[in-house]
């Protein structure tokens, strides 16, 4: 089993996009093992990282309920609220839309304990996206003609997350995803010649094609979740009548 260590050092020698630590990972014993822990490990730094930063920006925020009966207070004072309140209904039910547009003002509010969520979130993000990757990838690389193992695949693609480690050290949010994306994009290129021995070209084909597959079983299964929506309620509403 890798150590805290061994985990954190395995993922910074990966993050240069040297074959190295790649290759060794290939030929460890129990590699799904070991990319497991190592999934776990960076997600738990990641969720740390995150609940530091919630906590910081937390401290540094108005409080939301301040903020919502100081605005509603100044609405109160027009006139157009002074026509409303005549009808008791009106301003029922315009207090009813309030109250709920501030409820979900509150869910993207940072607190302490939406920090806490990125321990379990985090780690369970990076293995889905890992798991996923890495069967479609082996598949693609199997039809390109590699001779890796499905747990060599999975066990090489878990360090092709090491750019994540980049969400550390960045202070632009928005250029760092970018950046970060596409890192992992040459990470996951790199492991996957590296665990099945092909060429460039193939290896750059097989990471292509595994993205595009990957996106449209994602449209696919979007699709499928508003055709099942639309059908349900089209069954709701003819059995209203």
């Amino acid at each position: 089993m890798l150590s805290l260590t061994e985990s954190l050092g395995l993922l910074w020698e990966a993050l240069f996009l040297q074959p190295e630590p790649y290759a060794a990972m290939r030929n460890q014993e129990k590699p799904v093992r070991k990319g497991l822990v190592i999934l776990i490990v960076l997600g738990l730094v990641l969720a740390l990282a995150t609940f530091i930063g919630s906590i910081l920006t937390w401290a540094g925020s108005p409080d939301v309920a301040a903020i919502q009966e100081t605005v509603l207070r100044n609405l109160q004072q027009m006139s157009w609220w002074e026509m409303m309140a005549v009808n008791p209904q009106a301003e029922a039910m315009w207090m009813q839309i309030w109250d709920t547009v501030w409820q979900f003002v509150r869910i993207f509010n940072p607190s302490p304990s939406s920090g806490l969520a990125a321990f379990i979130v985090s780690p369970l993000s990076l293995i889905f996206s890992w798991i996923v990757f890495g069967l479609v990838a082996h598949v693609m690389a199997r039809i390109f003609g590699g001779n890796g193992r499905l747990g060599q695949t999975l066990g090489v693609t878990s360090l092709a997350a090491a750019p994540q480690l980049l969400g550390l050290f960045t202070v632009f949010p928005f250029a760092a995803l970018a950046g970060i994306g596409i890192w992992t994009l040459l990470a996951r290129y790199l492991a996957i010649r590296v665990t099945h021995e092909l060429s460039w070209g193939r290896a750059f084909w097989v990471t292509l094609l595994t993205i595009v597959v990957l996106f449209l079983l994602l449209f696919l299964l979007l699709g499928a979740g508003v055709a099942a929506g639309v059908a349900a309620s089209s069954a709701g509403f003819q059995g209203g009548f």
